[in-house]
């Protein structure tokens, strides 16, 4: 009987063993894919960064005593900017425009735009650090975006529209007698991160930013448009169909009284062809 329990014993022993390797082996394993993530994740933090670092970056200030209007564009002005600009940057009326030179080329700011106002006009200037070149323009008229919203009859409000840079459209400067148009064009452009159109994903681009040049008035415009990404070509029994999908079929239209799904699709064509005048 001793014999049988000590063979039983450490046929017990050897189990357990084979139960302990094969769970130190999931341990290692864990352990080995966790530290591989940790790995994954620091290198796309810091390409990230190296990213973020060599694109363009631009502070909006004013300089000396403006209305309350001014400084509604100079916030206008900030988001237009977003992401790539400090939103709530706080100016004193010790800072000057040297001030903010050194500090932001410290930061990594490439571009700085500064509102003026006086009692002949407004100026905007749009400086390149640290060499130039400087643009001066003489602010005409504007529009709060404010006052653009308040306007409209359905707003596009979501915090989503500046996590991303505006898509920039430049009209009007294929002049190429004037030089000056063409240093205005590449300025703008550089202002703001160029997009690689193999890898951009049209969903990501929320705003336009559209800027204008009229040869008859010498005028350069600029317009900030919210945009979405919409389907072309579809009609409306399609585009209900798709518009219930993006909002998790809480849209779906009632197909109960159709006998067949191309009765729902050909019921908008047979309606135009009525239309039609014979």
């Amino acid at each position: 009987m001793k014999i049988k329990r000590g063979k039983k014993q450490r046929k017990s022993g050897a189990h357990n063993r084979g139960n302990v390797d094969a769970a130190s082996q999931k341990d290692a394993l864990y352990h080995q894919e966790k530290f591989v993530k940790k790995i994954q994740k620091q290198k796309f933090l810091e390409n990230k960064e190296k990213e973020l670092a060599r694109q363009p970056h631009c502070l909006v200030i004013h300089r000396g005593d403006v209305g309350k209007y001014v400084k509604g564009l100079e916030s206008d002005l900030r988001n237009l900017m977003e992401p790539n600009t400090a939103k709530n940057l706080k100016i004193l009326k010790r800072n000057n425009i040297k001030d903010f030179i050194v500090n932001g080329a410290v930061l990594g700011v490439t571009n700085m735009m500064v509102l003026t106002s006086s009692d002949a006009s407004l100026q905007l200037r749009m400086m390149r650090f640290s060499q130039g070149p400087t643009l001066t323009f003489k602010v005409k008229q504007y529009s709060l975006a404010r006052h653009v919203v308040n306007c409209q009859k359905r707003p596009v409000a979501t915090d989503k529209l500046f996590k991303a840079s505006p898509l920039v459209v430049m009209n009007g400067f294929g002049d190429g007698e004037k030089k000056h148009l063409a240093l205005v064009q590449t300025f703008m452009q550089n202002m703001f991160p160029s997009i690689n159109v193999d890898t951009i994903q049209l969903a990501n681009i929320k705003r336009c930013l559209v800027v204008s040049y009229n040869d008859e008035t010498d005028e350069v415009e600029f317009r900030h448009y919210a945009i979405r990404v919409v389907a072309s070509g579809l009609n409306k029994s399609v585009k209900k169909l798709m518009q219930a999908e993006k909002t998790m079929g809480k849209n779906i239209p009632n197909l109960s009284t159709y006998k067949d799904i191309s009765d729902y699709f050909l019921k908008w064509v047979i309606h135009k062809l009525r239309e039609i005048p014979i």
